[in-house]
């Protein structure tokens, strides 16, 4: 026997000094989630920089941690000394690893800028050629040891929740910024995350059987992840699918109603047709407005620069990137766009008091600062995002500004011809020329900006306005003469109505206006009329905001409080004027008398002197009758379709995947169902069937169960497993498996009867055995135990 013991603690040393083994699982593990992880930042980020090197060093370094040293003390001191030359290497290689920094950044501040809109200035680089590489490949290395570290911590210790907390990051850079990498790489990345999450779930120990599910469920999971990634992110000349876009666009909605507007006052829509419905004005006050000298004034807020057949978007970030240096150097300058009023005004005309205005945001969109064209002064003194350099205020705080203060110039802006004739008398000063040769630059990036549009919709504003003949891009009609064409067409061809339904969403929103609906209300008049000045070759944008007509301020003494309820609401076209700036256009019927009128008796004749017999010709109907279709309605139907047709073989796919993925589900709840009764029946036996015939099934079937632990007998003396048994599951239980295998013996060669009593310890044994083998189980193995796994009996 002492012979047996020493053959059997020989047997437990072999099983504890199994980790001294390469722990090939944790390296195959921890490695894919590395290289996912690694691919996905370069990628989402778009890093231009070699890292192939600074990939196999950091490769060699980590590979030092698994490796296994029989020496363990040597192993602790090569540790000790590796950290304290990564430290010394640091700090006499600082500059250059703070360099390398900043030039990463650099790539990372350029993607951020074009998906946030928000400026993320890059650092100053103080190194250039070789010295920069070397900068960047150092820093590199500490950077990517720290990524594999991370995912070695990760894998080792079987952390569940530091691979929630890499998805969920993931998850909101795509949600909230869509900052993700291509398709592969993230189907790639999200794949590999769950499979690492299904290891986590599974015994320390997997099966072959296990292994194998694990990889089918990862081919599963990794098509099903390709399939959303391109439903989610589809290709660039491929358009999102309809439900997408719908998901997209109530969960953005639903989340800037929770941080922007406490009581929505109004239900414009900020731009995004979609969630164009009949107007509903709430009469709580949205602005409380203090004013030094009380004036009729155009608060813009929302200002839309791009349009799509279903909204105004932003202006795209990458052509504010692309001018954000022109834009930066201008403001630093003194020249801003939102303020080229109050700076023509402030050359030119002597008594300018000014206008203290101070706003306290009641219930309206306190995302936006709601401020006139005649600001001479921000809210606020740092611009930090791309719009407040040229577009509109945005707020800072997570939940908005509610109150904020601002200075207007005294001057009009209804007086901005006599404005714009006074600029060209006194072209010699030089404080003149200095802002005209600002405005030049800016001038330029405008004509680029806002002058373009959809090549559909230039084909249905042609059939309905007419042609207009453009030689140079900067070359339009007269302002005063598209102002009169476009509100006379607006008034004459399209109804004011309140109540308009929401349009189709597989149609194009102007075509619809134009050709179907042909009534509306704010927005409706302010879409067309600022794509009908943008097709004349006028800069012009989409504006959402708050009007204070006269009649509010006609009785108000300096410094009394107006109150601006949803009534106010309203949208409207403002256009660029050159030299002058951007001026509001009222194009909706019956607002020209709300608010005041543009003085044209001091009209200047060399605004624009464009020859306008030559660059028009009238539509084919009559100006007022312009109701003809698009000759082929079948190709502007093809041009906004295509992107959708494309996608209809990965719909194809989708279904394909989805019934078999509902087939497998469905034969995996069968067959669980049938092992579920199984196992039922074989408990309820433990009541009622002959003693002698139950207690061998529950000792079998526990030494099934035994093998999840590793404890795997099958041939030999059961004494030979005892001592594995305890070091595994102690002593307590040992005396359990001990007085079960001999009631097992009885119940098999005895003719001995055996009564309730071993009926009762067997079923004890049992549910004992079950609890010890699921306590350090994952919760998938748990669940199989517990509920469908009844071994070979």
């Amino acid at each position: 026997m002492s012979e047996q013991q020493s053959k059997n603690i020989q047997l437990i040393h072999t099983a504890n000094h199994m980790d001294e083994k390469f722990p090939y699982q944790i390296f195959i593990i921890q490695q894919l989630l590395f290289i996912a992880s690694l691919l996905y930042v370069i990628q989402t980020f778009q890093l231009t920089t070699n890292f192939l090197i600074a990939f196999i060093v950091s490769e060699i370094c980590i590979l030092f941690i698994y490796i296994p040293f029989k020496n363990t003390v040597l192993k602790r001191w090569i540790s000790i000394g590796s950290s304290i030359l990564s430290i010394v290497v640091f700090i006499v290689l600082h500059r250059f690893i703070m360099n390398g920094l900043f030039i990463i950044y650099e790539q990372i501040a350029h993607e951020l800028t074009l998906h946030t809109g928000k400026i993320f200035r890059p650092m100053e680089v103080g190194l250039d050629g070789n010295s920069a590489i070397f900068a960047t490949q150092i820093f590199s290395v500490y950077a990517m040891l720290g990524i594999s570290l991370f995912c070695y911590i990760v894998v080792k210790i079987r952390s569940k929740w530091l691979l929630y907390l890499i998805l969920l990051s993931a998850m909101l850079a795509n949600i909230t910024i869509d900052l993700s990498p291509n398709k592969w790489v993230e189907t790639t990345f999200y794949s590999v995350l769950c499979i690492v999450f299904i290891v986590f779930s599974m015994a320390k120990q997997a099966k072959v059987k296990e292994v194998a599910l694990l990889f089918v469920l990862g081919a599963l999971l990794a098509c099903i992840t390709f399939l959303s990634v391109q439903s989610i992110h589809p290709e660039v000349s491929y358009e999102k699918p309809a439900f997408v876009q719908l998901i997209e666009q109530k969960g953005v909605t639903k989340w800037e109603e929770i941080r922007y507007e406490k009581e929505r006052t109004n239900n414009f829509p900020t731009g995004n047709f979609t969630q164009l419905q009949p107007l509903k004005i709430n009469e709580e006050v949205a602005l409380e407005i203090i004013m030094s000298n009380p004036s009729s004034q155009y608060l813009r807020g929302f200002v839309g620069a791009t349009y799509t057949n279903k909204k105004w978007e932003s202006l795209d970030p990458s052509i504010y990137d692309e001018s954000f240096d022109m834009l930066f150097w201008l403001n630093e300058d003194g020249f801003h766009p939102l303020t080229q009023l109050h700076t023509i005004s402030n050359m030119l005309v002597e008594t300018d008091e000014g206008n203290n205005v101070t706003v306290q945001n009641k219930h309206a969109n306190s995302k936006y600062m709601y401020t006139p064209y005649e600001i001479k002064s921000a809210p606020k003194e740092i611009y930090d995002t791309l719009q407040e350099l040229e577009q509109s205020f945005l707020t800072k705080s997570f939940f908005g500004e509610r109150n904020y203060t601002y200075h207007a110039s005294d001057v009009s802006l209804t007086k901005y011809p006599s404005l714009a004739n006074s600029l060209y008398e006194n072209r010699d000063m030089e404080e003149v020329q200095n802002y005209l040769l600002y405005e030049s630059y800016y001038n330029d990036f405008v004509y680029d900006a806002y002058t373009t549009l959809p090549e559909t919709t230039e084909m249905l504003l042609e059939t309905h306005i007419g042609t207009v003949n453009q030689e140079d891009e900067k070359e339009h009609v007269p302002y005063e003469w598209a102002i009169h064409k476009i509100t006379s067409y607006l008034k004459e061809n399209i109804e004011y109505d309140e109540d308009v339904q929401s349009f189709p969403m597989d149609k194009d929103f102007l075509m619809y206006l134009l050709e179907n609906e042909r009534k509306g209300y704010a927005p409706h008049f302010a879409t067309a009329a600022t794509t009908m000045f943008r097709y004349f070759g006028i800069p012009a944008r989409y504006v959402e905001g708050y009007i204070i007509p006269p009649e509010l301020v006609n009785d108000v003494d300096p410094y009394e409080k107006i109150q601006v309820d949803g009534s106010h609401a309203h949208a409207w076209t403002e256009i660029y004027i050159d030299e002058i700036g951007w001026i509001p256009i009222e194009t909706t019927p019956g607002f020209e008398d709300k608010m005041e009128k543009i003085d044209l008796s001091d009209y200047p004749s060399g605004i624009s002197n464009t020859d306008l017999e030559s660059m028009y010709e009238e539509p084919e109907d009559s100006f007022n009758e312009a109701k003809q279709q698009i000759e082929d309605d079948s190709q502007l139907d093809d041009m906004n379709n295509e992107p959708t047709e494309k996608l209809h073989w990965i719909i194809w796919i989708v279904i394909l995947v989805s019934i078999i993925l509902l087939l497998c589900l469905v034969t995996y709840v069968v067959y669980t169902m049938y092992r579920r009764r199984k196992l039922k029946q074989f408990i309820a036996t433990f009541e009622t069937g002959d003693v002698k015939t139950v207690i061998p099934q529950i000792f079998v079937n526990v030494v099934q169960l035994l093998k999840y632990d590793q404890v795997n007998i099958e041939n030999g003396s059961i004494e030979t497993y005892l001592p594995l048994i305890e070091s595994i599951y102690g002593n307590e239980y040992l005396q359990y498996f001990e007085r079960a295998w001999n009631l097992h013996q009885l119940a098999i060669y005895s003719k001995e009867q055996l009564g309730e009593q071993a009926r009762s310890e067997m079923i004890h044994f049992y549910e004992q055995s079950r609890k010890n083998i699921m306590e350090s189980k994952g919760l998938f193995t748990k669940l199989k135990i517990k509920f469908i796994d009844v071994k070979s009996l």
